[in-house]
């Protein structure tokens, strides 16, 4: 029996308030989605960080935009949440989503064909000159507008996507290895290796993996994934040559995102990756209390934990799960819980003796909200 739209769009809502009933952390993903959405200003930029006595501060960062338009466009879909806090957070992810597009995508010098996310504009300046572009903040808008075109929000053209991804491409070397950075003029013009980031590398295989996934043409979206591939195959077979593991939260939600390889040689470096992370989250959790991930109880640091360890028992469902995750994973969930300011955002720290520990940032609750929405996903009722 064929069931009608409006039976089957009252089924998928009575299921998404199961989810929501039954999820230990809605509430404070509700909260903080909250707070996030009312820091899109109108012409959707977000106010960037508020000071400890809840002034808004200077600066912006156009990968944190990147990452909250991401958040925002999870919790617009989420089930676990509410319909009016869906509905919020897709009118905010709207809003910010269109900002970036068109602050910040631009061709590269001379070069129609390929596209970056170059730095956002001050307040008052339609434009900033192009000069330095970050494969970070590549990799992210792709991850967002492929979360943002699942919830309805607000996307650029595919074509305009795929540039983007030609950038991540272009920024490859031949061992797999990203440079970090392009300069757009001066006396390192062009691919800028003298600096590497940590995260870089697994936010653009994150937003490679996932423009796959949405690409028609067959032959594109091989690129995308083997460009994905190769650059997780590194970091993996670079960091098990040193035996040193860092928590690379992006390249764990990368890897959770990965198909099915069929080399066999591969996938268990890949997983030998994923346990050495979580070697090195389990000894920040032994040597500092229950929830909180280092000395100084930075906030986000710890939320990223809890992308990761989400991101891992994705990746692990298909094999071994370790029995420690679930209940590592509710501890981090707790403990962000309890650090929540009572606005909604989240504080830069919990101890009195980090600096600044009071201040708000949006990608302190982007992190948050990321972490909390992905525990909903893989609790137990």
């Amino acid at each position: 029996m064929r069931l009608s739209k409006l039976v089957v769009a009252a089924l998928l809502f009575a299921a998404a308030g199961q989810a929501s009933a039954t999820c230990r952390w809605s509430k404070p993903a509700s909260h903080a989605t909250h707070w996030l959405a009312g820091m899109v200003q109108a012409d959707g930029r977000f106010t960037y960080r508020l000071d400890e006595a809840g002034w808004p501060k200077p600066g912006y960062n156009i990968l944190r935009h990147a990452g909250a338009v991401l958040a925002l466009s999870e919790a617009a879909a989420h089930p676990a949440l509410d319909q009016h806090t869906q509905a919020l957070a897709k009118s905010a992810a709207d809003q910010a989503s269109r900002y970036l597009a068109d602050c910040c995508l631009r061709p590269l010098p001379g070069w129609s064909a390929v596209s970056a996310v170059w730095p956002a504009p001050r307040p008052g300046q339609a434009r900033r000159p192009r000069r330095e572009a970050k494969l970070g903040a590549a990799g992210l808008a792709l991850a967002a507008w492929f979360a943002a075109e699942r919830a309805g929000v607000f996307v650029p053209a595919l074509g305009d996507r795929r540039r983007l991804a030609r950038f991540i491409v272009y920024m490859q070397t031949p061992s797999g290895r990203f440079i970090s950075k392009f300069q757009a003029r001066g006396p390192h013009a062009g691919l800028d290796d003298r600096w590497q980031s940590l995260y870089y590398p697994g936010e653009a295989a994150l937003g490679l993996l996932r423009l796959a996934q949405a690409e028609p043409d067959p032959q594109l979206a091989a690129l995308w994934r083997d460009t994905a591939t190769r650059a997780l195959t590194y970091l993996a077979q670079n960091r098990s040559r040193s035996d040193v593991y860092p928590a690379d939260h992006w390249a764990l939600i990368a890897s959770a995102e990965l198909p099915d390889l069929a080399d066999a040689a591969s996938r268990a470096l890949l997983q030998q990756h994923v346990q050495g992370v979580l070697q090195t989250l389990r000894g920040e959790a032994a040597a500092h209390r229950a929830g909180a991930m280092d000395a100084q109880a930075k906030v986000a640091l710890a939320a990223t934990r809890l992308e990761a360890i989400n991101a891992a028992l994705g990746f692990l469902s298909s094999g071994r799960s370790d029995s420690d995750l679930p209940g590592l994973r509710d501890n981090i969930a707790a403990w962000l819980a309890s650090a929540q300011h009572p606005t909604g955002g989240m504080p830069r720290a919990v101890s009195a003796t980090t600096p600044r520990w009071r201040e708000q940032r949006i990608d302190y609750a982007q992190h948050a909200i990321s972490g909390w929405l992905g525990a909903c996903a893989n609790a137990r009722p």
